[in-house]
């Protein structure tokens, strides 16, 4: 092959400081940076979003199941003249306590809240005094704290 002359050869370089092609890759880097940071920005807010929407879900769930249980409680002491005993707990409408004659399961199992604890049954209640009192313990899962669900 022939040798080229030298004027024939291009070389590249980068663009110079104030030409149109350095304001153009200037503008498409803060474009990616921008989409990048919008992207991030947008999965966080869609992530806050669905555990709101969980949190949501569970509080309802619970107060639902609570409901639930104060009906199930209503119809022990409609069947049997009382309420369960303290001792009884919540388990007395899914096994029968001794001496009592009209009793009939009223749940096939206790039921947990949502986060999974146990329900706090008190008879008499500390704030229904001719009552009872129900409670979930809510998210946390410790009774006595800002979150608890009652009655």
């Amino acid at each position: 092959m022939a040798d080229r002359p030298d004027s024939d050869v291009v070389e590249y370089s980068s663009p110079k400081p104030g030409s149109r092609m350095a304001t153009w890759v200037k503008i498409v880097i803060i474009a990616g940076i921008c989409s990048a940071i919008a992207l991030s920005v947008g999965a966080v807010v869609l992530l806050m979003k669905a555990r709101v929407r969980i949190a949501t879900a569970k509080l309802m769930s619970t107060v639902a199941q609570i409901s639930n249980l104060k009906v199930a409680l209503e119809t022990f002491e409609s069947d049997n003249g009382r309420y369960p005993t303290q001792a009884e707990g919540l388990k007395a409408m899914v096994h029968a306590p001794p001496g009592l004659p009209d009793w009939h399961r009223l749940l096939d199992d206790v039921p947990k809240d949502a986060w999974g604890n146990d329900f706090r049954y008190l008879l008499p209640g500390k704030k229904h005094l001719a009552g009872y009192d129900l409670t979930s313990a809510g998210p946390d899962g410790k009774f006595g704290t800002p979150d608890d669900i009652e009655r």
